[in-house]
């Protein structure tokens, strides 16, 4: 140790602002350690504790509404098939001749197809707007597996489809990036953007 200037090569002067030999010098710090994973990381999605669950009785309900919705086109298809055989009997020289029990089935058939139309349609909308909300949940979901870049937020699976032209392509790029994130080639945590 000296307090006068540089003495020689190799020595170095420490923060006491005096000079030391060279093998007096401290070892470098070692390299910073890889971030630690803990084993629950690579448990699967469903078991990890920090994991948002993606409600099944949201799931449930809106496949339900999905299948009624579809199962009440069916019957409309069916109904306006009957409406259309029932027109194509009708003759309306045979209503003014005084055969109104014809007119009285095309009335009803077109009731009946109108009323099926009317409940399938409201089957859709609920079905739809279920679908919104499941998508919200989704990509909260997909948001807690831990990706480390997303280009979308849960705002957007749900404001997506009121852009007019917009909704064509957002709601798919936002569930497009839900599926890359919790697709099961991701890996563990963190979830990158390939």
């Amino acid at each position: 140790m000296t307090e006068t200037g540089q003495p020689g090569e190799g020595w170095w002067l420490a923060s006491d602002g005096n000079w030391y030999p060279p093998e007096s010098r401290p070892a470098p710090p070692p390299p910073p350690a890889p971030p630690s994973h803990s084993p629950q990381q690579y448990l699967p999605a469903n078991q990890q504790p920090w994991v948002r669950p993606l409600s099944r009785g949201l799931t449930g309900t809106l496949v339900g509404f999905l299948w009624a919705a579809a199962a009440a086109y069916a019957a409309t298809a069916v109904t306006y098939y009957l409406y259309w055989s029932t027109w194509r009997r009708w003759n309306p020289a045979s209503f003014f001749l005084g055969d109104s029990a014809l007119f009285k089935d095309l009335v009803e058939a077109e009731d009946l197809a109108n009323g099926m139309a009317a409940i399938a349609g409201l089957l859709f909308l609920v079905a739809a707007i279920l679908f919104i909300i499941w998508a919200n949940h989704a990509y909260k979901t997909a948001r807690s597996l831990g990706p480390t870049q997303t280009k979308w937020s849960p705002g957007w699976a749900v404001g997506g489809w009121f852009i007019p032209f917009a909704n064509l392509i957002i709601p798919k790029r936002v569930l497009g990036e839900v599926e890359r994130i919790a697709d099961p080639r991701s890996g563990p945590a963190p979830i990158g953007d390939r």
